[in-house]
């Protein structure tokens, strides 16, 4: 079996090949390169061929030379994918209100979510995996393998037996497990996993760990460490609502921001007030007028596009 090829590896050089390819710089030989390159995997010429579709505007975008110049300078392949984004997105018309609502770091994945959106697929050996908004996931399932890349928001899976594991990548490391139901989610401080029904393996770096039923932990590139859980309130947003239970409220505004595609600004001082409750995901103004009226808070609308929330 040929070894899996990580599908953000692939974006990243199918988007630094098609820049280089509209910039008026390729020679005939790195032309060639190019499409060798395109041709020596499908997932290479789907990589491209998705770029075209949803990206159409990169090629005049590195035409330009003080952008070039920008991408050039950039660090790495995932600085460079992050840029060449960014750059495509400001120059098109409305491109910062469109980011809002589809994520374009996922439009490049087998399946992804909008702002505000939520779906569920049924996968090939029967398991169940819904996303979260602005949600990104690859799937890789043949007859020796089942995996899942994670690489944006979250997810709810409820693994079907079998003898194969079911193993979920996110760039924090991996999740094993046989069957059960888990939430996956990548948050900014890292992978947060829920084990809802069932145990799995946790490995990131060089530590493993088994994560029993009922259990839920965070691992990044510090560490895995174990993370007190509400089993029912774990998986509330597949039915459109979060539950916290004492929580900050920086933490409710969040999991708000991926329903919503203004911005919402939340001071320091606020975002530490303790909340709890039940609150709609998909009616994100009656839950803010729900805080206003319950908590010391202030909420200011600018515009239909930005909220502010401070301490009273």
């Amino acid at each position: 079996m040929s070894k899996p090829i990580a599908p953000d590896t692939v974006a990243q050089q199918a988007i630094e090949w098609m820049v280089h390819l509209h910039s008026g710089e390729m020679s005939d030989a790195q032309r060639s390169d190019f499409e060798r390159w395109r041709a020596e995997h499908h997932s290479h010429e789907l990589a491209c061929r998705r770029i075209e579709k949803a990206l159409g505007h990169v090629p005049q975008v590195a035409a330009e030379p003080s952008l070039r110049k920008t991408l050039n300078g950039t660090g790495g392949r995932r600085q460079f994918l992050t840029n060449a984004l960014a750059i495509a997105t400001i120059v098109s018309t409305g491109g910062w209100f469109y980011n809002r609502h589809t994520p374009l770091t996922g439009l490049l994945a087998d399946l992804h979510t909008a702002t505000g959106e939520r779906t569920t697929t049924h996968l090939a050996d029967g398991s169940v995996l819904t996303l979260n908004a602005r949600s990104s996931v690859d799937v890789k399932f043949d007859a020796h393998r089942r995996h899942l890349y994670l690489t944006k928001g979250q997810i709810y899976i409820d693994a079907q037996p079998a003898r194969t594991p079911l193993v979920i990548t996110t760039a924090d490391g991996e999740i094993s497990m046989h069957s059960g139901a888990f939430t996956v989610s990548v948050r900014s401080d890292g992978t947060r996993v829920a084990a809802l029904s069932q145990a799995a393996q946790i490995s990131a770096r060089n530590l493993s760990t088994q994560l029993l039923t009922g259990q839920g932990v965070l691992f990044n590139n510090q560490g895995i460490f174990p993370r007190q859980i509400a089993v029912n309130s774990e998986s509330a947003w597949v039915n459109g609502f979060i539950e916290v239970n004492d929580q900050p409220l920086g933490t409710l505004i969040e999991a708000f921001r991926d329903y919503r595609t203004g911005i919402v600004r939340v001071s320091p001082e606020a975002a530490k007030l303790r909340v709890s409750g039940v609150f709609p995901l998909d009616n994100t103004d009656y839950a803010l007028e729900a805080l206003a009226q319950t908590m010391p808070v202030v909420i200011t609308r600018t515009s239909g596009y930005w909220v502010s929330i401070s301490k009273s």
